[in-house]
């Protein structure tokens, strides 16, 4: 019998093909593409969904988080330009 056996690239486990419903096509076309096609385990994908959502959330608070430092240092640049010509001309 000729068992097709899929590795998941996160967790380095292998499947059999048929037991984690993948068809004979779809076999051919992800073997054939190793490397650009990636494929993971239920359990995998459940975890990367995850930590793209993780990431994808620190990343839209590090944008919100420079938007609001530009703002402040908008803010406090004059005052500080200010002070400082003070202090030169004492």
């Amino acid at each position: 019998m000729d068992q097709k056996g899929i590795e998941c690239e996160i967790c380095k486990h292998w499947f059999h093909a048929s037991c984690v419903d993948i068809e004979y096509n779809e076999y051919e076309v992800l073997t054939s593409h190793k490397g650009s096609i990636r494929w993971y385990c239920d359990d995998c994908n459940v975890k990367s969904i995850e930590l793209f959502r993780l990431v994808f959330n620190i990343q839209e608070k590090m944008q919100i988080s420079d938007m609001e430092f530009e703002k402040m240092k908008t803010k406090t640049s004059p005052k500080f330009r200010k002070k400082s010509n003070q202090n030169m001309m004492q």
